[in-house]
């Protein structure tokens, strides 16, 4: 099977897509109380958390570039 990372989910790539981790974001606090943002890993994707935790650090490398990109123009 393989893993794909839609968003802010990082799901098993088959007919279950189960849910192996998702980000989530930092709040403010404004409505709700404050939070830093962080990785929620769920119990399916503890045997590979060390892929996950290296594509999602690809992968919000790459986001970070093509904002900034895009902000410079």
């Amino acid at each position: 099977s393989r893993q794909l990372l839609f968003y802010d989910q990082f799901i098993l790539d088959d007919n279950s897509n189960t849910l192996l981790a998702r980000y989530r974001r930092a709040k403010l606090g404004i409505v709700s109380r404050p939070r830093k943002s962080f990785i929620e890993i769920t119990p399916a994707g503890i045997a590979i958390v060390d892929l996950i935790v290296v594509t999602f650090v690809a992968f919000m490398k790459q986001r970070f570039i093509i904002d900034y990109a895009s902000d410079s123009t």
